[in-house]
Formats: structure tokens, C-alpha cells, sequence
């Protein structure tokens, strides 16, 4: 645990919450105990699959037909194919509310995507960034495609505004008893930490390494949370970094010797 602020941390809730996002988080440091060769079970017996398609742009497709194989969705969440930050932090808002999230080129709408749209038939559409990330045309296309649907953009001034943007679109203040932070610097800590968040309906907000956003620190203390669990090590988000983060609740951090 971090020391933590010199104000008083304020009330903590649901701490239970954080025992299970650091079970669910990868890169714990624990020693780790070998499991018994009989609680070991063949993986003959453990059913898997492969969802993937051509390229990411299908292979997100093949997420969303495995998760609504006879659709509709209530909402669809796009986001840039070529980068990461917006998709990581849109996908717990997507699951939260029982979405899928879809990928889209800077000025074009995939023909895969475009496709599955029309399958799921969604009422709401967000876009998650300016037109400079998905443009204007992206959005048109979008709009021809679902005439019906309410087309929108969710996005800041950079990819720690829109992370906190997305968190504030889907939790009330404390209605997060777990925040978690990861990198926006590189993706590794924040896919893994993205699943994590999704499972138990927490935001994904960003932080550099040597500072904290102003727009990640208004929504913490927006947010007023019970507990921040930082995905990496102090080498990913320094020490600083963290202790500026426990003046809004107690801070953990999950990570390994390596991604």
C-alpha cells in the first residue's frame, strides 16, 4: 500500500471490490505457489475457440457475432483501429451498458464493419474521438448505414480527457467503488487491466508516467472512489504519480516484472 495523502482519505467503500480487481488483474507480485500435477486439468477437456478474422477491423466483428450471434445491440462504441488509448478505455463503458465495441479506419468505415452494424441495428452509435481520430465522413457513413440511430462523439482534448469523458458518461459519482489506471503512454497494462474493469463494471482512466492528467484528477475526485488499482510498476507510472492519486482514495498496484 502507498502511503497515503496528508488530507484524510475519505470514506471507503465496497473494499471487497478490490480483493477481486486484483485477482482479476495480471502481473500481481506474489509468490506464486506451483499447482499439483492432479488439480492440473487437460486441456483436451477445456473447451476453447479462436474468434478472428482477416484483419483487427473483422476479428472485432467476430467478437461482436460470438456476443450477440442473433443481434441487436443496444449500442455500438467505434473506435480508431490505428491506435489504442480510445477502444481500451471504451471498452468497460461498453460492456457496462451491454454493447460491443467495433473499430473504423481515420476516413473510411471498413465494408466488415459497416456490415455488422446493419446486423445489429443499434440505437446509439458513439464515435470515440474528434474528426481527427474518426472524421466526419466515418460518421456520415455511419449515420447512412443506421438512419434511424442516434449518431454521436465522445471525445477531450486528448486520450486522458477522453478516458475521463467515457468514465463520466457511464458513473455517477460513487457509483465506482474501484477505479483502475494504467498507462496511456503504451497499451500492454491497460489491455489487461481493460478485461478486468469490464468484469467488474469499474472505469479505465489513463495517467503518464510522470504526471497526472488534470482531466484524470477531476474525475477521481469526481468519481470519489473506494479504492485505485494502478496496472504497472513505478517504472510505468512513477511514484509521484501514485501518491498524487491517494489524495482520492487508498492506491494499489498490480504489476509484474514485465507486460
Amino acid at each position: 500500500m502507498l502511503p497515503a495523502a496528508r488530507n484524510a482519505p475519505r470514506p471507503r467503500a465496497r473494499r471487497a471490490s478490490l480483493v477481486l480487481c486484483l485477482a482479476l488483474l495480471t502481473g500481481i507480485v506474489a509468490p506464486v505457489t506451483p499447482v499439483a500435477a492432479a488439480n492440473v486439468v487437460p486441456s483436451a477437456t477445456v473447451a476453447n475457440e479462436r474468434l478472428a478474422g482477416a484483419d483487427r477491423y473483422a476479428t472485432a466483428v467476430a467478437v461482436s457475432q460470438r456476443l450477440f450471434p442473433s443481434g441487436p445491440a443496444p449500442v455500438v462504441y467505434l473506435a480508431s483501429g490505428a491506435n489504442f488509448p480510445d477502444g481500451l478505455s471504451g471498452s468497460p463503458i461498453a460492456a457496462r451498458r451491454g454493447g460491443v465495441m467495433l473499430f473504423a479506419q481515420s476516413n473510411a468505415l471498413p465494408a466488415v464493419v459497416e456490415a455488422e452494424l446493419a446486423r445489429l441495428a443499434p440505437a446509439e452509435v458513439v464515435l470515440l474521438g474528434g474528426p481527427a481520430v474518426l472524421s466526419d465522413a466515418v460518421a456520415a457513413r455511419v449515420q447512412a448505414v443506421l438512419p434511424a440511430a442516434a449518431v454521436g462523439r465522445l471525445f477531450g482534448a486528448d486520450r486522458y480527457a477522453t478516458a475521463a469523458q467515457l468514465s463520466a458518461s457511464a458513473f455517477a459519482p460513487g457509483a465506482a467503488p474501484t477505479v483502475l489506471v494504467a498507462s496511456g503512454e503504451n497499451f500492454p497494462d491497460a489491455l489487461a487491466a481493460a478485461s478486468a474493469a469490464a468484469v467488474i463494471g469499474a472505469p479505465l482512466l489513463l495517467a503518464r508516467a510522470g504526471s497526472l492528467p488534470a482531466a484524470t484528477a477531476a474525475e477521481l475526485d469526481r468519481l470519489n472512489p473506494g479504492a485505485i488499482v494502478i496496472a504497472g510498476g513505478p517504472g510505468v507510472i512513477g511514484d509521484t504519480v501514485a501518491s498524487a492519486m491517494s489524495a482520492y482514495a487508498p492506491v494499489e498496484r498490480a504489476w509484474g516484472a514485465d507486460r
